[in-house]
């Protein structure tokens, strides 16, 4: 789908330029210009890649999981102490993901976008989607390898038994359909050249603020975590490892996970690593036109 209410002529030159870079970024047959060849070189913070993409997700307390996950566990605890079962109380369960690995960002073809006029500083918005899992030979999206650190505090009611429950552990995360979404404010120079810059947010006429940059996990069919596994020899594993599973299957954990995700993805370095890309190109393709 491409829209565009562009009157005048550098906006509409802007336009053609924009509509040539989606066919060819779109076309994998253009080495030059293939989407995933473009994002896959890209480098972050000086030499880490885009693909794959390594960050910390640091969640915190769940309120949605208290009861069952922690229940989950405080009953296995309190049953491995010999003859107490007294009433005990739980705290919600802390979850951070300490290291992961998102691969397949690459994987990713335009589907949509929209030129809006120029605003005051002459800079014309370009708000487009790519649709993420479109190529099956390169791979989808998945978080792997990823590891988390799981907290949780049992304490009786007599408050003569507590019990600090941590686990680490590994997950395998998949993702069925997402798009990936974002915005460019782009100025045409005197010279023939292009400005880039990637918001930290926008606001397009008539629509709701969007990030810069951000991928929308498909509600139904967004990310699945699987294989959990907990490290160590611990006489709790088996509950741990259903506690963990009911926590990573809860919808409001998943959610939260794509929203740190996307602070993390919308951070300015990313947003200035494929600004200064898109910048190349779209210079790459005037000069070919000169």
């Amino acid at each position: 789908m491409i829209e565009n209410n562009i009157k005048d002529t550098a906006g509409g030159f802007l336009n053609f330029l924009i509509q040539s870079l989606v066919a060819m970024a779109n076309d994998p047959a253009n080495k030059r210009y293939y989407l995933p060849v473009f994002l896959k070189d890209l480098k972050v913070d000086g030499d880490k890649t885009l693909v794959p993409y390594v960050t910390e997700i640091n969640m915190g307390g769940i309120e949605s999981i208290k009861s069952q996950v922690s229940e989950t566990l405080c009953n296995a605890a309190w049953a491995s102490l010999e003859g107490y079962d007294g009433a005990h109380a739980f705290t919600v369960p802390v979850i951070n993901i300490s290291s992961v690995s998102i691969n397949g960002l690459n994987n990713a073809l335009i589907s949509s976008y929209r030129v809006y006029p120029a605003n005051a500083q002459m800079q014309y918005a370009v708000v487009f989607s790519a649709k993420m899992n479109a190529y099956p030979a390169l791979g989808d999206l998945t978080f792997d390898p990823a590891k988390f650190y799981f907290d949780v505090t049992c304490q009786s009611d007599d408050n003569l038994h507590k019990e600090d429950i941590h686990s680490d552990g590994n997950f395998k995360g998949s993702v069925g359909k997402a798009n990936f979404n974002g915005v460019l404010l782009i100025s045409l120079n005197d010279d023939l050249t292009t400005t880039v810059t990637v918001p930290e947010s926008y606001a397009p006429e008539g629509s709701g603020t969007m990030a810069g940059l951000s991928i929308v996990f498909a509600e139904g069919d967004g990310l699945v975590v699987t294989d959990i596994t907990l490290e160590g020899d611990d006489p709790l594993k088996e509950p741990n490892e259903e506690a963990i599973n009911q926590a990573f299957s809860n919808d409001d954990t998943l959610k939260k996970i794509e929203v740190l995700f996307n602070e993390s993805i919308n951070k300015q370095s990313v947003r200035e690593t494929l600004a200064s890309g898109m910048q190349g190109k779209l210079n790459d393709l005037i000069n070919d036109l000169k």
